[in-house]
């Protein structure tokens, strides 16, 4: 059907490439569109057996290099016809400029904002750890790396992020030699340590750049726009800036693992338009636990065979490092080499955090409540960290109001604190954005201050948000997450010891709420390895994170799991169609609801009806790619408004009373004039909670 399709468009307009194709001496392609019909069968056999014989004959290598082959081809193609159609080397001399990028920065950086600090043990711990790495980095660097995977595992709170970055910054270094400098692609798994990762890194390249254009660092994501003002080329129109960033035409991008993987796994031109420039890269795989067990094998493969085909270096790092590739001092084959040394010494050397468990008996909301009465005494920051959204706002509104007006509710403001009393705040995703990020950063201000806080929350708080607290909360999850909790407590080592107390929180039915997010599978396997010790102290955390990601990956069939073999089979066979099944983060029925929330918000509201009718009434076709541009900004603007919610259970009804911002957006609309009946200020969107689960 698709080739009848092209060759009927050949046809129609045949007159206008007749010259075109005599020019390149192929008058034959002439010849064969008139004749298609009687020679389609002959094609379709010889092709059939074309196939046939490859599918036959081509051992499992050569299915790899067949298909990133074809990727690159195919990434390299669009990419070059849409930047020609859009004329970009007509507006801007563009060129890859390789800017000279030294591993010093790093040492620099840490000096200039590190140098004067006390010599605690924290401290200490991360002075010795770096200067471990950048021994062992050299050592591995004399050798031939034979998998092209490395690995950093270490503490929370030992400085990772730089320590990644030291290390990628040394590797290109060291291959630049052999020609063009690597590009480097840093990826974490979340949006709000993307901007905390870019900003990090902003902060270490304004030492060669006042002002860090993005041909030299790039924030990617689908709500990151690039900014006019730092192209280097002076402002150039936003739909040209699009088109570049999105192909990751930047010598260090910062960007998400869906981003990552969408372009590695997937036949979207949108996404594919950047493969090319990940040949030949450094790719920094931050907080990498966070990739789902069932893409284990298909990530462990995807990655061997890219590292083998396009020349790309792989660094992962996290805390807890899943055993997608076993780590191996020699970097044996199909092994990654670790670069911290002895990892397991700097954590046995830990003591911040003990992990209590309380998992004999089930606990209710009241009883949770009770529970963290009977616990605080009223003198330490809490982080309460709770599964679904029906449960943390209770929680929350139970703790606020029986401690009354010991409590002040904390302000996104910068208003005056009474430190006579205990701020509280409230985090999950039924609040909007914008607001999230402003009482997250409102809150590491005060506590660096020196003012106690509760923060009850759901898991947006648990990776890369560099908060602090005495004590923690969690209701029982994955291990991985709650050691991401227990990272949050104590993290500088201000004091003897902070406890992570784990429990069971279950609903007005007796259902645990872990279920209902996780699955049984795994807070299961946390729930037996718990209960075997009661309590785990730091030192304890690797030997316990290994008992439980082996456990895991034998419960769950992790090398022959469905997802990944299905997806495997489509990459062997270059079945495109079957890659579109690929989604990285499980796809879940969710209503985007916009909160007019502020002036902003109206105003943003406004932009997007207007521009939204410009793009539709348009019929100059460069008009046209210009609106979609200031379209796809206004809709970045408009996410700081939008909380997606479940339509199901009761609270069908309530979704259903609010109309479209547009016809055919699918962006439903809480306006100001009725806000107070659709959103609260505190806890965020007023949802029917009956059967709703909302992370």
């Amino acid at each position: 059907f698709i080739l009848r399709s092209q060759i009927q468009s050949i046809r129609t307009n045949l007159n206008y490439i007749s010259r075109d194709l005599e020019g390149l001496h192929l008058p034959e392609v002439e010849e064969f569109v008139v004749n298609f019909g009687s020679c389609l069968e002959e094609l379709r056999e010889v092709l059939g057996k074309s196939i046939w014989e490859w599918k036959r004959n081509r051992e499992a290598d050569e299915r790899w290099k067949d298909y990133f082959t074809t990727m690159l081809l195919y990434s390299s193609l669009i990419d070059a016809d849409k930047k020609d159609a859009g004329r970009i080397f007509e507006k801007l001399p563009f060129q890859r400029k390789a800017f000279k990028l030294s591993s010093n920065l790093i040492k620099s950086y840490k000096k200039k904002e590190f140098g004067k600090l006390e010599p605690t043990k924290i401290n200490k711990l991360r002075s010795e750890l770096s200067k471990a790495v950048e021994r062992r980095l050299e050592d591995v660097l004399e050798l031939p790396l034979k998998s092209g995977i490395l690995t950093l595992t270490a503490p929370t709170g030992s400085g990772k992020t730089l320590l990644g970055l030291y290390a990628a910054l040394r590797l290109r270094e060291k291959l630049s030699h052999r020609g063009r400098p690597p590009r480097i692609i840093y990826c974490l798994p979340y949006i709000n340590i993307i901007e905390q990762t870019h900003l990090t890194l902003m902060r270490v390249l304004s030492s060669i750049c006042r002002d860090v254009p993005i041909t030299l660092l790039l924030k990617h994501h689908h709500l990151a726009l690039p900014d006019l003002q730092k192209f280097g080329y002076g402002e150039i129109p936003l739909d040209t800036l699009l088109l570049l960033a999105d192909s990751w035409e930047s010598e260090i991008v910062v960007t998400t693992f869906v981003q990552l993987f969408h372009s590695l796994i997937g036949c979207r031109n949108s996404v594919l338009k950047k493969f090319h420039n990940i040949a030949n890269s450094i790719i920094i795989l931050d907080e990498v636990q966070a990739l789902p067990l069932g893409y284990w094998r298909l990530v462990k493969d995807l990655l061997t065979f890219l590292t083998r085909e396009l020349n790309v270096r792989i660094i992962f790092m996290t805390a807890t490092m899943p055993i997608i590739f076993h780590s191996r001092p020699d970097g044996g084959s199909g092994n990654a080499v670790e670069l911290v040394p002895n990892y397991k010494s700097y954590f046995n050397r830990l003591d911040r955090t003990i992990i209590e468990t309380h998992l004999d008996e089930e606990m209710t909301v009241e009883d949770f409540v009770e529970f963290f009465l009977s616990k605080w005494t009223g003198s330490e920051s809490v982080l309460i960290v709770l599964n679904t959204i029906k449960t943390s706002k209770r929680v929350y509104r139970q703790i606020k109001e029986r401690l009354r007006d010991k409590v002040l509710s904390l302000s996104s403001d910068e208003t005056a604190i009474n430190r006579s009393k205990i701020l509280i705040t409230y985090l999950s995703t039924s609040v909007v954005p914008k607001e999230r990020r402003k009482r997250i950063e409102a809150l590491k201000k005060r506590l660096k201050e020196g003012c106690k806080a509760i923060l009850v929350s759901t898991q947006v708080v648990e990776a890369g948000v560099d908060l602090d607290f005495d004590m923690a909360i969690r209701d029982l999850g994955p291990l991985d997450s709650i050691v991401q909790v227990a990272g949050r407590c104590n993290r500088n080592w201000r004091l003897r010891h902070g406890y992570l107390h784990v429990v069971k929180v279950v609903d007005e039915k007796g259902r645990p709420d872990c279920f209902k997010i996780y699955g049984k599978i795994l807070p299961d396997i946390t729930q037996n390895l718990l209960r075997k010790r009661r309590k785990i102290t730091e030192q304890d955390l690797v030997d316990v994170v290994g008992e439980y990601y082996r456990e895991a990956s034998y419960r769950m069939n992790v090398e022959k799991s469905p997802e990944s073999e299905n997806l495997l089979k489509n990459i062997r066979n270059l079945d495109y169609s079957g890659l579109t099944r690929f989604s990285l983060i499980k796809e879940e029925p969710k209503i985007p609801v916009f909160i007019e929330l502020d002036e902003e918000a109206k105003h943003i509201i406004n932009q997007f009806k207007e521009i939204r009718d410009k793009v539709k009434n348009e019929k100059d076709p460069g008009k046209i790619f210009t609106y979609r541009a200031e379209l796809r900004k206004v809709k970045a603007e408009m996410e700081k408004y939008i909380v997606n919610i479940w339509m199901n259970g009761r609270n069908r009804s309530k979704i259903q009373s609010l109309d479209q911002i547009a016809p055919g957006s699918g962006i439903l609309y809480v306006p100001h004039n009725v806000l107070e009946a659709y959103y609260d200020h505190e806890v965020g969107f007023k949802e029917d909670e009956e059967d709703f689960y909302l992370l």
